[in-house]
């Protein structure tokens, strides 16, 4: 959880970078760049789910099985 929290707080802040360097978006405050930090994750993550890895077979990592002996 702790993990998760301070993902949304770096998002938060790096929307805020983006606002401040972009003269055409702007956020009104921290909390409203924590809601659109969770957009944009449910964005990217939706979008990861939904396209197919465009890596060549070989340079994805390789898959590994571990069985009980």
């Amino acid at each position: 959880i702790t993990l998760g929290l301070f993902i949304l707080v770096i998002n938060a802040s790096m929307l805020g970078l983006t606002a401040w360097l972009s003269p055409g978006l702007e956020v009104d405050g921290f909390f409203t760049a924590v809601g659109g930090s969770i957009i944009i994750g449910i964005v990217s993550w939706a979008l990861s789910v939904l396209l197919p890895d465009s890596r060549p077979p070989t340079a994805r990592p390789p898959v590994t099985v571990h069985r009980p002996r």
